[in-house]
């Protein structure tokens, strides 16, 4: 992705940013004192603004300045969400939230969306290197297969279709009970 997509996806953001909390543009460029046309090419991809009106957008939207600096440069601004460029809630300046309770919970949840994220993109990557894995028999049990899974799933009638209903599962994040 180039420097452009990254700005045209802020821009994305930002707009949705507004709409999630039900403030036109008109109305953010008046709050914020900032020039319409600059504020409309942004947000609509069309130019790239300059630092300067991109740190008042920034501070406008609430966003982290220094994350809304990080995702200009990111490698793929498509993962780039919201939660991306909310400051971070539990930083431990003057003045701001040290524990959960202290939070609101819009914050509450902006944290535990980006956490939740991190986690996400952590388990993707280990799940990218599944496949490059070399089975092992479980230790302890050297009379056990190497590669159950893949025994498993060699049976389709049986265990396998088990192990692709959990894969199913995980992958669309639900976890049965019980």
């Amino acid at each position: 992705m180039s420097e452009q997509d990254n700005y045209r996806r802020l821009g994305e953001l930002a707009k949705q940013h507004l709409k999630l909390n039900g403030t036109s543009r008109r109305q953010f460029v008046m709050k914020n004192e900032l020039n319409d046309g600059t504020v409309a090419s942004f947000f609509n991809g069309q130019r790239i603004p300059t630092d300067t009106n991109l740190k008042a957008i920034t501070e406008g939207l609430g966003w982290d300045w220094s994350r809304v600096r990080a995702a200009v440069v990111a490698a793929d601004s498509e993962d780039i969400d919201l939660a991306d460029l909310q400051p971070d809630p539990w930083a431990g300046s003057e003045g701001t939230a040290e524990t959960a309770s202290e939070l609101s919970d819009e914050a509450l949840l902006v944290e535990l969306t980006r956490r939740l994220a991190e986690k996400n993109a952590t388990i993707r990557e280990l799940q990218s290197q599944l496949p490059k894995a070399r089975p092992t028999a479980p230790a302890g049990h050297a009379d056990l297969p190497a590669d159950l899974y893949g025994l498993a799933a060699s049976d389709p009638g049986t265990l396998g279709e088990l192990e692709q209903q959990r894969r199913a599962q995980d992958d669309a994040g639900e976890h049965p009970q019980g």
